[in-house]
């Protein structure tokens, strides 16, 4: 939740989303969120810094790991867990009639 308010600050994304609705939407996300205690170790990603957020996707049994990072996006899939851009996201999920 950290690294999402974090991102969410970006200049790029505060075009689109203001910090308010931002805010609401991790408070959203809080709410519904499934915490996990313990993290697989994960060796997957381009950037070894990445590899927690690989595990904790895993460990959540994750179907979408939304994400804007391109090393990140090229694995496409880990195990059952789709990496897709937030456009993607929109298209086939929020929005599928589109």
């Amino acid at each position: 939740m950290r690294e999402l308010h974090r991102a969410s600050r970006y200049p790029k994304l505060r075009k689109y989303v203001k910090p308010r609705e931002a805010d609401a939407m991790i408070g959203g996300l809080r709410l519904g969120a499934q915490v996990v205690d313990e993290l697989p170790e994960v060796h997957l990603a381009p950037d070894p810094d990445d590899n927690p957020l690989l595990a904790t996707a895993l460990a959540g049994r994750a179907d979408y790991l939304v994400t804007g990072d391109k090393g990140i996006l090229g694995l496409q899939a880990v195990e059952n867990t789709r990496i897709v851009t937030p456009r993607q996201f929109l298209e086939e999920v929020v929005r599928p009639d589109r």
